[in-house]
């Protein structure tokens, strides 16, 4: 409806709708200006193309002004749109892609202000989608004008919108930065659009802790926590599985249920120490582990960050992350695979001078899902070796292997808990 309202083929009761410095409508001035004057592009869920006209002629149907012009126009438009070798085929004659182009085209011939994309993509499969998506993406990147776009598919809205406003129930829930409201949606509808699936209701102690009751949990955060907060969010992909020892907002979980995804699998974990029904979802990752040995000059002055070549964990942690997303390139059989999330932690143990590393990795993706961990423990751990080597050249890095992975029959056995680390508010 709001799109609608937008181009003029439907009427608010009351208000105002402004395009800039221009005035559509204002309800109490008796303002409308009419759907054709408002140089608006809708393109319509079905594409509503005239089915007994040809490309050319569904392309034209909108055109103003004589016969050479508008043949000037529709030609630079096929020409643009890659339509030129289906000119005289009908709508039913063309593929999905073909009709979204054709309908695009006649959009751009009137040359709008304003185009309205009313869920594009909502009836395609996920091939398809992908394909279109990045057709849009291609046809609209020298376009100067706004462009609108109603979506429900958090990707959608990530991929196109420089921009975003959350709706519910007609009326704004917050509007900013696409990127800034999916790290910080500051209200629950926000929240679950951008995907989170673990939000829950909170109870501020004071500054910097907050009592989650339904995981049975509090949580203490560096940031200050506002006032009026009531809920805290946070993604399934951001909990880090932990193994010995329970540590600071960490929460102790048994699995209640596992669902098996196309490429990953998600966990459903309950709280050991909540008589909770509510689940917290977790997408499971790749978890590689390692250690090195090393002497107590370098023990202690890594502990002390004295070390002249820098923040030795820092840049270990760093480079372990460079190598588990460049593993594709390293090692020959493994296979390209988009990482979503990568996250390497250090654990010291002062009696036996070891320090210990953990990668986990989540890729969208089951097979080869383990070489990225592995390959960001050895890399971490080089990076040690090489930044204390003056130290000490007697360093022996070894015990490396794959702790739990996503491919496979992993099961959840070896995970004690999982640990808060980056929730929003």
């Amino acid at each position: 409806m709001t799109l609608k309202l937008l181009a003029g083929i439907g009427k608010p009761e009351k208000g105002f709708i402004k395009m800039g410095e221009t005035l559509w409508f204002d309800s109490e001035r008796k303002i409308n200006t009419k759907p054709q004057k408002r140089k608006v592009g809708y393109l319509f869920q079905n594409y509503a193309l005239f089915p007994t006209m040809t490309v050319a002629e569904n392309i034209g149907a909108g055109l103003q002004g004589r016969k050479p012009e508008k043949r000037r126009r529709i030609e630079e438009m096929m020409e643009k749109f890659q339509l030129t070798s289906l000119a005289d085929r009908l709508p039913g004659e063309l593929s999905g892609g073909q009709q979204q182009r054709t309908a695009l085209a006649r959009i751009m011939a009137g040359e709008p202000d304003v185009i309205l994309l009313d869920e594009p993509f909502s009836a395609l499969d996920v091939f398809l989608k992908d394909q279109m998506e990045k057709e849009l993406e291609e046809l609209l990147w020298d376009y100067s004008g706004m462009v609108i776009l109603v979506s429900h598919s958090r990707d959608e809205i990530y991929r196109f919108c420089q921009e975003l406003l959350v709706m519910d129930q007609g009326r704004c829930v917050v509007y900013g930065k696409t990127r800034d409201i999916f790290a910080k949606p500051l209200y629950r509808e926000a929240a679950k659009l951008t995907g989170c699936k673990n939000i829950a209701d909170i109870r501020r102690l004071d500054a910097h802790r907050m009592e989650v009751a339904d995981w049975g949990i509090c949580l203490c955060l560096e940031q200050e926590i506002p006032k009026d907060i009531t809920s805290v969010g946070y993604r399934a992909h951001d909990f880090v599985p932990v193994w010995g020892e329970k540590k600071k907002n960490c929460l102790k979980v048994k699995v209640k249920s596992m669902a098996e995804m196309p490429f990953e699998y998600n966990y459903y974990l309950l709280p050991e120490e909540k008589s909770s029904k509510m689940a917290v979802s977790w997408f499971v990752q790749a978890v590689a582990t390692g250690k090195i040995m090393v002497n107590q000059e370098v023990y202690d002055a890594i502990e002390q960050g004295t070390v002249k070549k820098g923040d030795v964990l820092g840049v270990a942690a760093t480079a372990g992350i460079m190598g588990a997303k460049r593993t594709s390139e390293l090692i020959p059989m493994c296979h390209i695979l988009p990482i979503t999330n990568c996250h390497i932690e250090f654990e010291g143990d002062p009696q036996k001078r070891e320090i210990c590393c953990f990668c986990t990795v989540k890729v969208t993706g089951k097979t080869g899902v383990e070489m990225e961990a592995l390959t960001g423990v050895n890399l971490a751990l080089l990076t040690i070796y090489d930044m204390c080597k003056a130290l000490d050249r007697h360093m022996k890095i070894g015990e490396i292997y794959l702790v739990d992975k996503t491919g496979g029959k992993s099961d959840f056995s070896h995970v004690n808990g999982v640990s808060v680390t980056r929730s929003f508010l």
